[in-house]
C-alpha cells in the first residue's frame, strides 16, 4: 500500500504572476499580516524543533520575545524577483475560522518567513489513526470535521482560490481538546481560478488527486474531490484508490470504480456512503459542490454550530458601529491576535449567522439572525439592524468578514489586555521604532480593503489620538484610543 499523501511533482505554472508591475488582485476584503522590515531574530526565538514541512519550505516552532506567545514560522526561499511569494499574498488575506492564521511576515535577502498560529493538536490524519483500535473516526466525528473542511473550501472557492493540496495531513487540530477545530494549512500551490477558468499543472498528493487533474484540465471541483478522499479516510482509515506506487495509485484514481469494501464499510450508514459518492464522482460536471453538500443530512450528524447570539453581542455590535474609524481598524487588528478560548462563543455565533457558509455574513443574514435577540437587548431597535450592518462593515465590502465580526463583538476585558494590545501595536509599528507613523497607519488602513484613503484623512485620524501632538502614536496613546468609550 502506498503511503497516504505521496506527491507528484509540482510546478509554478499556474501560480499567480507577481511583480514587474503585474500584481495579483485578490477579492478578499481584509489583510492583517504586517510586512516587517526588521530581522526576525530580533523578535522571535526560533527553535530547532520542527513542526513539519510544507510545499515550499520548513516549519519551526518559535516564541515571540515580547509576548512569550508560541508561533509557527514557515521559511520559504526567495525567488530571483525578490517579490513576496504568492503563498504569502493568498494566505495573508485569508479570514476564516478553519484556515490557519498568518500574523506577520519577514523577509531577508534569502528567505521569507511566515509567522503563523501554532496548531498544537497535530495532524488530522494522526487523529484518525489514533482515534480507535480500528484506525478511523465514528460518523459523528467525521461529520463534525467534514463540516469544517467544507466551510474552509467554500470560503476559498467563493473568493476564486483553489488550494490544490487538500489532504488529511494538511488539516491540523487547533489543540488537543475533544472538540478542537481543524485548520487548513500549506497554501504553497494555491492559486486563483475564476469562474469558467481551468488550470493545467498536475500537483497534489497522488491519493488525493482528482481524475481531471491527471487529464491536465481542471477547476475548483478538484478540491471537492480531495475533500471526498479525506472523508473516506476518516471513515475507514485508508484511501479509496490505492496502489504499490504513484503510477498505480493514479491509474486507480483514473480508472477504478469507487468501492465500499464490506469488511470496513458494512457498519457505516447509507447516508455516509451517499455523501462520499457525491464528492467522488469521476466526472467533475456530475460532482456535487461543497456549497450544496454542507447542509446534507450526513453533516447534520456532527457538532454543527447552532448557538443563538446573546443580547450582549447585539449591544457590542452597536457600540462598535458608533466608534471612530481608527478604533475600528485597531480593534480589527486586535481581533486577529485573540486566543481561541476567548472567542469560542463568537466563532459559534458567526457560523450560526453565516447561513450560506461562504465565510462572510451578508446584511440579510445579520438582520434575520439578530432580529429576535435584538428585542431582548435594551436600547436596540430591531429596525436599526440594517444600519448597524453598514457601520460594522468597515471596509465597505457589503458583508461582514470573520475577523470584522470578532472585532465588533469582542468583550472589553479581553481586548484591553496589555499583551493583546502590544501584539496589535507591533502589527502597526512595522519598523519596530516604538511609534506608529502616518505612513504605517495608512498602509495598514489600506490593507484592510479601504480605498481612496487620503493623507489628509490619515492625518485627521492620527491627530485625534495623538495626545502629545508629536505626529506619532506611541503605545500608551494607542492603549488610550482602544480604552475610550
Amino acid at each position: 500500500m502506498g503511503a497516504i499523501g505521496s506527491c507528484c511533482s509540482i510546478t509554478k505554472k499556474d501560480a499567480p504572476r507577481i511583480g514587474n508591475g503585474k500584481a495579483v488582485s485578490f477579492k478578499f476584503s481584509h489583510v492583517f499580516a504586517a510586512d516587517n522590515k526588521g530581522r526576525i531574530d530580533d523578535f522571535y526565538d526560533i527553535s530547532k524543533e520542527s513542526l513539519g514541512s510544507g510545499t515550499n519550505g520548513s516549519v519551526n516552532k518559535a516564541v515571540n520575545k515580547n509576548l512569550q506567545a508560541e508561533r509557527a514560522i514557515k521559511s520559504i526561499p526567495n525567488d530571483d524577483s525578490g517579490d513576496l511569494p504568492s503563498e504569502v499574498l493568498i494566505l495573508r488575506s485569508m479570514d476564516h475560522p478553519n484556515i490557519v492564521k498568518l500574523y506577520e511576515t519577514f523577509q531577508d535577502a534569502k528567505r521569507t518567513y511566515l509567522v503563523m498560529e501554532v496548531c498544537s493538536g497535530g495532524e488530522l490524519l494522526d487523529a484518525v489513526i489514533k482515534s480507535s483500535s480500528d484506525g478511523h473516526f465514528t460518523e459523528h466525528q467525521a461529520a463534525t470535521f467534514q463540516e469544517q473542511i467544507l466551510a474552509a473550501v467554500i470560503y476559498m472557492h467563493s473568493n476564486d482560490i483553489v488550494h490544490r493540496e487538500i489532504r488529511a495531513e494538511n488539516f491540523l487540530l487547533q489543540d488537543s481538546m475533544q472538540r478542537a477545530e481543524v485548520k487548513l494549512i500549506d497554501f504553497g500551490t494555491a492559486t486563483q481560478c475564476q469562474a469558467g477558468a481551468f488550470l493545467a499543472t498536475k500537483c497534489g498528493g497522488s491519493h488525493y488527486m482528482a481524475p481531471e487533474v491527471l487529464q491536465g484540465s481542471y477547476s475548483k471541483e478538484a478540491d471537492t474531490w480531495s475533500c471526498g478522499v479525506v472523508l473516506y479516510v476518516m471513515l475507514c482509515g485508508y484511501p479509496p484508490f490505492d496502489g504499490d506506487d504513484d503510477a498505480k495509485i493514479l491509474q486507480a484514481v483514473a480508472e477504478a470504480p469507487l468501492d465500499f469494501p464490506e469488511a470496513a464499510w458494512e457498519p457505516i450508514s447509507s447516508c455516509a456512503k451517499e455523501f462520499v459518492t457525491f464528492l467522488l464522482m469521476k466526472d467533475p460536471r456530475e460532482r456535487k459542490q461543497a456549497q450544496g453538500l454542507i447542509s446534507h443530512q450526513f453533516i447534520r450528524r456532527g457538532d454543527v454550530a447552532g448557538r443563538q447570539p446573546l443580547p450582549s453581542v447585539v449591544k457590542k455590535l452597536k457600540a462598535f458601529g458608533q466608534a471612530r474609524q481608527l478604533k475600528k481598524v485597531c480593534l480589527t487588528v486586535i481581533a486577529k491576535h485573540i486566543s481561541k478560548n476567548d472567542v469560542e462563543d463568537l466563532r459559534l455565533y458567526f457560523k450560526q449567522l453565516d447561513k450560506d457558509n461562504d465565510g462572510t455574513i451578508s446584511k440579510k443574514e445579520l438582520v434575520d439572525g439578530l432580529k429576535e435577540v435584538a428585542k431582548a437587548a435594551p436600547g436596540v431597535d430591531p429596525a436599526q439592524l440594517g444600519a448597524m450592518m453598514d457601520m460594522i462593515d468597515s471596509d465597505g465590502s457589503g458583508s461582514v468578514d470573520y475577523t470584522e465580526f470578532l472585532a465588533a463583538a469582542l468583550d472589553r476585558k479581553i481586548y484591553e489586555k496589555r499583551d493583546v494590545l502590544w501584539s496589535a501595536f507591533r502589527t502597526f509599528d512595522t519598523d519596530g521604532s516604538g511609534k506608529i507613523e502616518k505612513s504605517e497607519m495608512k498602509a495598514l488602513v489600506e490593507s484592510t480593503g479601504a480605498t481612496g484613503v487620503s493623507d489628509a484623512k490619515i492625518a485627521q485620524m492620527m491627530n485625534e489620538a495623538d495626545k502629545n501632538q508629536d505626529g506619532f502614536l506611541d503605545f500608551e496613546e494607542f492603549v488610550a484610543l482602544i480604552q475610550e468609550e
